[in-house]
């Protein structure tokens, strides 16, 4: 099966996309999700280590009758939990072309021209989310790592402190911020919680309250969490008003946009969501795209160096992940979609 021949290829296409479009045409007909357990699933698979190669007609079988029957159904029209969108046709079909390429980013040589691309399609979001120029930003794995990398970069600004910062975010936030203050040295009890108000936004009294306290205390503010929508009720938290106490205090402002960021393309919320801030936006969990990669901004993406050993690299932001596959499809979806499109369905979702 590694070196097949130009007619196995064909048939194993046409075999996939015969099952991509009775799958897309029949989901409605399906379960969204299907009551079951780890040992249902496991007992129909086979548990021994293969030593031989199984033919393609067979695991596209197990695919079938095993795996998708037991798994969500995130592009089913009644799957509203949660924040995954479901994955389209060009989506899936630019896969499979950039898995074909099998480009491994690691560094500018390493893949000169799906860098150029990957650089291209972050210079859309930047333009979408109307940051200058000079902004930068770049693909990690998915939503938890883009809150990292940001974290990460926060924290450099008072290293020096490290032991006494503080970080601040609204008890609303994602886990994942608690998680990176963890993996950052930075501890979990220093991520302060600030309270919500009856709209589940932030409380900027409480925020300021908290920030006085903790340098009465000999704490070091390093960073405000803010929400572009939170992943459970979608509040967006006063950007504007935070922006202003961060500046105040000379706070790093981290805004998560994994779940509202785009919604940026209303009209009716520009004028909540635009600020002065690196805002991480996750294009596939605000329109439909694939739930596995997330792109980073950052409107100071030069200061952003010291992160990475302080020396001048050829990326805005340098890559936290040594090396990563070529996220190739996104560029072809953000191409696809267009933005007027998206900007209609945004107005009326």
């Amino acid at each position: 099966m590694l070196e097949p021949s130009a007619d196995e290829i064909r048939e194993w296409e046409n075999a996939v996309t015969q099952f991509m479009i009775e799958y897309l045409g029949g989901l409605r007909d399906r379960p969204v999700y299907r009551h079951t357990t780890s040992h249902e699933i496991r007992s129909g698979l086979d548990p021994k280590l293969p030593t031989k190669g199984t033919d393609f007609a067979s695991l596209l079988k197990v695919f079938r009758e095993r795996i998708v029957p037991f798994s969500r159904q995130n592009a089913h029209p009644r799957m509203f939990g949660y924040v995954q969108s479901p994955g389209t046709p060009i989506g899936a079909f630019a896969d499979l072309l950039a898995s074909t390429l099998n480009a491994n980013l690691t560094i500018w040589r390493s893949a000169p021209a799906p860098v150029e691309l990957e650089r291209l399609t972050i210079d859309w979001i930047r333009q979408i989310l109307g940051f200058n120029p000079e902004a930068g930003g770049l693909f990690v794995s998915g939503g938890s790592m883009a809150n990292l990398a940001a974290l990460a970069a926060a924290r450099q600004t008072k290293y020096d402190s490290l032991g006494r910062l503080r970080m601040y975010a609204s008890s609303a936030t994602h886990f994942s911020i608690i998680k990176a203050a963890a993996l950052l040295g930075i501890g979990r009890e220093n991520l302060r919680h600030v309270a919500i108000d009856e709209r589940f936004r932030m409380r900027v009294d409480d925020l300021v309250a908290k920030i006085t306290a903790d340098l009465e205390a000999g704490y070091v503010p390093c960073c405000v969490v803010g929400n572009a929508g939170t992943v459970d009720t979608g509040a967006v938290d006063p950007l504007h008003e935070i922006r202003e106490v961060a500046n105040r205090f000379q706070l790093w402002m981290h805004v998560d946009g994994s779940y509202g960021a785009f919604a940026i393309l209303a009209q009716s919320a520009d004028r909540r969501l635009r600020l002065a801030a690196e805002l991480p936006p996750v294009p596939q969990e605000s329109q439909p795209t694939r739930f596995d990669r997330r792109c980073e901004h950052d409107v100071r993406a030069r200061k952003a160096w010291v992160l990475y050993g302080g020396q001048p690299v050829s990326v805005p932001l340098p890559q936290t992940q040594g090396g990563r596959p070529w996220q190739g499809h996104g560029l072809a979806e953000c191409r696809a979609d267009k933005r007027d499109a998206i900007r209609a369905g945004k107005s009326h979702s």
